[in-house]
This record gives C-alpha cells, sequence and structure tokens, in this order.
C-alpha cells in the first residue's frame, strides 16, 4: 500500500485514506480482533509514512451503528468501538500508531 501511495505521490497527488472499516467475516475465528487492529495499524502507518497522505477516516464509530452487517445481511463488528462504545484492540492499534510519531 505505502508503494502504491508513493507512486500517486511521484505524480503530485494527494491520497486520503478514508470510509475505512474492517470486515470481520473475512478474518479466522479467535484472532479476529488482533487480526483487524493489525489491518488498521498498518493503514495508520501508511498514511503517517506516505507524504501525500493528507488523513484517515474510519466509516463509522461503533460497531452498534454500522452499516455492514444490514448490507451484507450477516453479523460483524468492522469499527474501532463495540457495541458498547468501548474501545476494540483496533482502537488502541491506531492510537499507539499515532503516539509513535
Amino acid at each position: 500500500m505505502l508503494k502504491h501511495f508513493r507512486n500517486k505521490s511521484r505524480l503530485g497527488a494527494l491520497v486520503l485514506l478514508a470510509l475505512a472499516a474492517m470486515l470481520m467475516v473475512s478474518l479466522s475465528g479467535s484472532t479476529q480482533l488482533a487480526e483487524q487492529a493489525a489491518v488498521y495499524r498498518n493503514m495508520m502507518r501508511v498514511c503517517l509514512e506516505a507524504e501525500n497522505c493528507t488523513g484517515f477516516v474510519v466509516w463509522g464509530v461503533s460497531d452498534r451503528h454500522s452499516w455492514i452487517p444490514s448490507h451484507y445481511n450477516q453479523p460483524d463488528l468492522p469499527l474501532i468501538f463495540d457495541k458498547s462504545f468501548r474501545p476494540k484492540p483496533a482502537y488502541e492499534a491506531l492510537t499507539e500508531e499515532l503516539q509513535r510519531m
């Protein structure tokens, strides 16, 4: 992903990493939250390292109000806060990456 951002930078293009949401159904069993956190962490890291990345936007706040379960007609937990608005490992991963700066 970073290589793609850098290629766009050479063209003078700015990139906004927007509408991020990680579909959990594509991840395996008990490691879902850890895998989700790793994906969010990688996306944030790429955005922070790419000079042409102008922002990072998550598609919603809480799994309670996510559009994904109704759209795909199956349960899913794609966002960085759970249905009770408690931070998930993905939130912690994003926070750690921002603090690393």
